[in-house]
């Protein structure tokens, strides 16, 4: 939900996601820390035309949280699978 979760292409502006932020907040979610490529897409183009942006994300709530405790994420995503790995 900012600016470092894209690269390339036009300028992301606060109102073009604050729907989701207001969700996010209102559902009292956090963001897992995750390791890996922290962009998931890429619109297959090069040189100037070319965009990475970060679409996947993964949330809990604190009641979900509570019961996992701490915990991380390792995501790798090839050919269109994503594994996800708790530890």
């Amino acid at each position: 939900m900012s600016n470092e979760e894209k690269i390339g292409g036009l300028h992301v502006y606060p109102n073009e996601y604050e729907d989701f932020a207001f969700c996010v907040n209102s559902c009292d979610l956090v963001e897992v820390s995750f390791k890996g490529n922290p962009f998931t897409w890429w619109n297959g183009r090069i040189d100037d035309q070319c965009i990475f942006k970060r679409l996947d994300r993964y949330m809990m709530n604190q009641v979900g949280l509570g019961y996992l405790g701490w915990w991380n994420l390792n995501i790798w995503q090839e050919q269109g699978l994503i594994m996800l790995i708790c530890y």
